[in-house]
């Protein structure tokens, strides 16, 4: 508690929730100006270092037995004492701290630090609740894993804000979202076995080193190997009464305008972006954050064009295969291979035909994501007189993924992994369906429906009046063409039998989620990782879909991985559009593409980047980092 003011002096308190009430805390805008309130709000900057007092608290009591998740971390748990007669610049805080219940060591604490860890989501939520003046209404839970829902929204609300505005706060904000990321990379570099030490400098570097930048622009000038030790680390808090003027002052002026730095060079892309298809290219291209209006060149000889972006915190290339195929995609993915020297992963993002039933009795539905932990090259072999011999020795199969591919995926399998990746996924679908709304022209990505996901049998073909038994030359022609137009009619319009349709489970759930209202919810796609047929045939039978799944356990029938699997590191994900076999057609292709690109974007949120390579110009990057300069 802070000191008793002497009588002589009258004193006034008031909490932070109080401020957001009194919406002293949202934006000034011009109006404020004109209306002369804009006096009784608080500047950015004084946001600023009204956080980075907090902050500085998170790294005092990050390792005591302190309930700052359930109780100092909220706004009606944080206070400022003032004169009465003072302005509202005049502000001293102060936090209320309650000891822990339950006594927890460090080595403890350390340990169970992880995604959705209730202290640093709690103070993530604060920390956007004193940028936005709002109260965010979500509720942060004890254990970790009933808060990764309220993690993932978090996340893609910081993405969306981050799309018009990225600055050093918004990097502290997303320090604590992913530090347990920062924490763990940390730990692998650092021969330090003094755990504290390393999270203190976690904690630092992550979070209260970005808010010194917003809070003073001079502090940007100190090095990163600067060390936490000349941070007043006293275990307790100095509260002084405001007649003493040494207190926090929030005395401040208008933030600094700050920019993202561009990559200097083709050596600063890690990862690449492959599409077959033109509306493959689209889907991706709406979940980028920045692109990079900057000519960085190519070898000579490489006929590549090549879109430089950026998605989170990853520098990326785009590109769009000329063709499609495997040749295609192999020309393509050798010729960057020699322009972009530093991409160590290629990521197919498309659509495929998927399988109905995977080998673990799972349902495959339309619009969901199929990601790649092995390929298949199902249409390589021999055709012999009983049938179709695919060749699968030591010599013809694909080898397995590098070791930082698996180790990714075996993240997205775990069931924490899962969760996390398809609530991303969701999120960033909606982002793209809200932004193709706003456009003239062009894709909605619209959700069709759940009750346009038919299955057929495996043997009822799609419906068609063509007949072989027609005797003249022009009743032969209107049989073809009668055909053509039927053959890639809808079901519906054509008149397939309804009684041939596949029940399943989730299709129903989704159709009562639809009716209830509930689209977001029914729209949200599920997630598989396995083996994936890559072949340049296109498969449109049931009956062949199941049989060559049934060999191989496939979850899904695609074009092009087979071309840069043996070229670069790569991970195929695709959206499924169809279930392979003669009904097939375009109603979910814009819808499915656009649920692959989304999981591309939600795979980066696992996606570590390497640290520079030496004789490059910028110094290494870290999760969770964005490089911001001042403009003076």
């Amino acid at each position: 508690m802070p000191p008793v003011p002497s009588t002589s002096i009258q004193t006034t308190s008031e909490t932070l929730e109080e401020l957001l009430n009194q919406k002293a805390l949202t934006r000034i805008t011009t109006s404020d100006y004109k209306a002369r309130t804009a006096v009784k709000k608080l500047s950015s900057r004084e946001k600023s270092i009204l956080a980075l007092g907090l902050a500085k608290c998170l790294l005092e009591f990050f390792d005591d037995d302190m309930e700052l998740a359930s109780h100092s971390w909220k706004p009606e748990s944080i206070y400022f004492l003032k004169s009465a007669q003072s302005q509202h610049q005049d502000r001293t805080l102060y936090i209320s701290l309650r000891p822990s219940a339950q006594r927890g060591g460090f080595p403890e604490r350390l340990g169970a630090f992880g995604l959705g860890d209730p202290v640093l989501l709690s103070f993530a939520k604060l920390l956007l609740e004193i940028d936005t003046g709002e109260r965010i209404t979500k509720e942060i839970h004890p254990d970790n894993a009933a808060n990764l829902p309220v993690w993932a929204w978090m996340c893609g609300f910081v993405a969306k804000v981050e799309k018009n505005e990225a600055s050093n706060y918004l990097r502290a904000v997303q320090g604590c979202l992913y530090l347990h990321v920062a924490l763990r990379r940390a730990q692998d570099q650092s021969d330090e076995s003094n755990g504290g030490s390393i999270m203190r400098q976690t904690i630092y570097e992550e979070i209260v080193r970005n808010l010194e930048i917003m809070a003073d622009p001079q502090s940007s000038k100190r090095k990163r190997r600067d060390s936490v030790s000349e941070l007043p680390l006293s275990k307790k808090l100095s509260i002084a009464t405001p007649a003493s003027n040494t207190g926090t002052q929030l005395r401040v002026s208008h933030p600094p305008n700050v920019q993202l730095i561009r990559p200097t060079c083709r050596d600063d892309f890690e990862v690449a972006i492959v599409c077959a298809l033109s509306l493959e290219f689209d889907a991706v291209s709406a979940v980028v954050d920045d692109f990079w209006n900057f000519d960085y060149g190519k070898v000579h000889g490489d006929e590549n064009m090549y879109i430089n972006a950026r998605i989170g915190k990853i520098n990326v290339v785009l590109l769009l295969l000329s063709n499609m195929g495997k040749a295609s995609a192999a020309s393509t993915c050798a010729n960057l291979r020699s322009s972009y020297p530093g991409v160590n992963l290629v990521l197919m993002s498309g659509i495929c035909g998927g399988v109905p039933l995977t080998g673990d009795g799972e349902e495959i539905l339309l619009g969901d994501v199929v990601i790649s932990r092995h390929i298949v090259q199902y249409d390589l072999g021999r055709q012999n007189p009983d049938g179709f011999e695919t060749k699968d020795t030591v010599n013809d199969r694909f080898g397995r993924p590098p070791k930082n591919v698996r180790n990714l995926l075996a993240l997205v399998e775990t069931s924490m992994g899962r969760e996390r990746l398809e609530g991303l996924t969701s999120t960033y679908l909606q982002d793209i369906q809200a932004k193709a709304a706003q456009k003239v022209r062009g894709p909605k990505y619209r959700y069709p429906g759940a009750s346009q996901d038919q299955l057929f049998k495996p043997g009822y073909h799609h419906r068609h009046r063509y007949s072989s038994h027609s005797t003249t030359v022009k009743a032969h022609k209107a049989s073809i063409c009668t055909y053509i137009d039927s053959h890639h009619a809808s079901c519906d319009d054509i008149g397939c039998d309804s009684k041939q349709l596949v029940l399943r489970d989730r299709v129903k759930s989704k159709r009562q989620q639809v009716e209830a209202g509930r689209v977001k919810e029914a729209q949200a796609p599920f997630i598989f990782v396995g083996t994936i047929g890559s072949g340049d045939t296109v498969m449109k039978s049931g009956e062949e879909r199941d049989r060559v799944a049934s060999v191989h356990n496939l979850l899904a029938f695609e074009m092009e991985g087979a071309g840069v699997w043996d070229e670069m590191p790569c991970i195929i994900i695709k959206g499924v559009c169809d279930y392979a076999d003669s009904h097939k057609n375009k109603d979910w292709q814009h819808f499915a593409a656009a649920t692959a690109a989304s999981a591309t974007k939600a795979l980066f949120s696992w996606y570590i980047q390497r640290d520079k390579r030496p004789g490059l110009s910028l110094p290494p990057l870290a999760l969770g980092d964005f490089l911001v300069r001042p403009v003076i």
